[in-house]
């Protein structure tokens, strides 16, 4: 099964792509809209009889199919504190609770396409970039951050718990078991394919939808390294507005699409973009002491190289990428890096 990432800065842009894709699928695509706003748009439209299949996020509906795992371990919690509790209703009022949830629902309903023998291709469709990086941040790293947060916390509660079993009688206390407070062991499956697919970036196709004028290119060029720079590859762009010239960049010619041509053109040129072979990339190559990174639109004035500990960490235009040292450079030192667009070359000594 092939995993589509596309990132639009409009919903038009990502539905434009998705019924671009639409056409040239035989069958077999399933949209994942979790952004949510995209589907608003569908209204009207024929998804020609069913041949595509479209499920958004909707926050109230997760959380209600949410609640029936996570009044297990909450209610020995209401108990021993004496509160009565509901089932949730979004939105919420503790920052990043929403962003979790999303990872959820996308861990949750990309676990069911890969048992669907029928789903061929699954797009997931992002909110603008801003907002998806820290999305897909959140999501290669969930089973490592639910455990490495999850179990501290549980062995404290255990400790905890022990020191005031001679209370727990003498004061009636209802102490949850430690046991009993754990996350939901599919969820971790869940996130752990999830993690799986997108640390997978060769089997990946992402492509990143965004809107502005050629004048608007300093600003365009930092957002064309924050997927490579966040550990994501970068296979397809599209850029709408006036005023843009190819090539884009030196040394990078991806499938394309520049300028803001009318609908029916422009659906021909998305046809053709996403029929273009995806170029194969890698986001980091070693040979000997030299690493190259993928980084389109990084300049040598805004790269800053690091070496800490074990690890290259390379800094540029607000992102950060960190890059585990092979065992032959973890007693060098970074001697030089320079840019040889789209790449940055650290040679180390």
């Amino acid at each position: 099964m092939a995993v589509v990432l596309l990132v639009a800065d409009q919903p038009q842009q990502a539905l434009e792509l998705v019924m671009a894709q639409q056409r040239l699928a035989a069958a077999g695509l399933m949209v994942l809209d979790l952004n949510g706003e995209t589907s608003h748009l569908l209204e009207g439209r024929d998804l020609q009889g069913g041949s595509l299949r479209w499920e958004a996020f909707v926050a109230q509906e997760h959380a209600a199919a949410l609640w029936p795992d996570l009044e297990g371990p909450l209610r020995p919690w209401a108990a021993m504190l004496g509160v009565s509790i509901d089932s949730p209703t979004p939105p919420w009022l503790v920052p990043g609770l929403e962003d979790l949830q999303r990872v959820l629902w996308l861990a949750d309903r990309l676990a069911m396409a890969t048992a669907d023998p029928e789903v061929q291709t699954v797009t997931v469709l992002l909110p603008p970039l801003a907002q998806a990086l820290p999305l897909l941040r959140l999501a290669q790293r969930a089973p490592e951050l639910i455990l490495s947060l999850w179990d501290p916390l549980l062995t404290w509660w255990s400790e905890t718990r022990q020191r005031l079993s001679h209370l727990e009688l003498v004061l009636r206390l209802q102490l949850p078991s430690a046991d009993s407070l754990r996350p939901p062991t599919p969820w971790l499956e869940r996130c752990r394919l999830l993690a799986a697919r997108l640390n997978d970036a060769p089997r990946l196709d992402v492509a990143l939808a965004l809107s502005g004028d050629a004048d608007s290119w300093p600003l365009q060029r930092r957002r064309l390294a924050a997927l490579p720079l966040s550990g994501y590859p970068l296979h397809r762009l599209w850029i709408q507005g006036q005023g843009w010239t190819t090539p884009l960049l030196e040394g990078w010619s991806p499938p394309l699409l520049l300028g803001d041509a009318s609908w029916a053109d422009r659906q021909d040129s998305l046809l053709n973009l996403l029929a273009q072979p995806a170029p194969s990339i890698p986001l980091t190559h070693w040979e000997d002491q030299r690493c190259r990174v993928f980084a389109p639109g990084v300049g040598r004035e805004d790269l800053r190289v690091q070496q800490q500990e074990d690890a290259l960490v390379i800094s540029a235009l607000g992102q950060r990428r960190i890059i585990p040292l092979p065992e032959t450079c973890r007693q060098r030192e970074p001697a030089s890096a320079r840019v040889c667009a789209p790449f940055v070359e650290v040679v180390f000594r």
